[in-house]
């Protein structure tokens, strides 16, 4: 661990935030919330990449309590974890709008969450390494990501996958 980064591990969301995110029309001010709240961090940090909505356990359910128990492995090796987390039920919220408003059913992927939520955050330059779970391959927004790690310089890390 960087010795010039502080030892406790600052939550940078603050009640404001979470209201706003649930003011958002659309995945874009989602993206500029997340990334607002990141630049407050005082240091560069990671972020953990694995399924969420696609792939992995196959529920979002088993998915997220995975996800957070990839964090705490993270925080566990001494990393500081940016916790997306709060911005789950926002993007939620319009994925379900999304996902309703489609003529063709079942619906594809929702490809435009990524750019609008994620791509400010990455491209900020506040997110130094992305810890991928052990099963990111199965998940598109993880496959994404790794693609745009890859593009701007973001450090990639794998989990292994005798980690829990």
């Amino acid at each position: 661990m960087d010795a010039n980064i502080p030892s406790i591990h600052p939550h940078p969301w603050l009640e404001e935030d979470v209201a706003a995110l649930e003011a958002t029309k659309n995945f874009a001010e989602i993206g500029e919330i997340v990334k607002n709240v990141a630049l407050r961090l005082p240091h560069k940090v990671a972020m953990i990449s694995g399924p969420m909505t696609s792939g992995g356990k196959g529920s979002n359910a088993e998915n997220l309590a995975a996800y957070q128990r990839a964090m705490e492995y993270v925080r566990s090796r001494g990393h500081f974890v940016f916790d997306q987390l709060p911005g789950e039920r926002a993007l939620k919220k319009h994925w379900h709008a999304w996902n309703a408003a489609q003529t063709v059913q079942p619906p594809g992927y929702c490809w435009e969450l990524l750019p609008g939520v994620y791509g400010p955050i990455f491209e900020s330059g506040q997110i130094k390494t992305i810890f991928f779970m052990p099963d990111w391959k199965s998940s598109k927004g993880s496959a994404w990501e790794h693609e745009m790690a890859e593009k701007l310089g973001i450090e990639r890390v794998y989990i292994p996958l005798n980690w829990e």
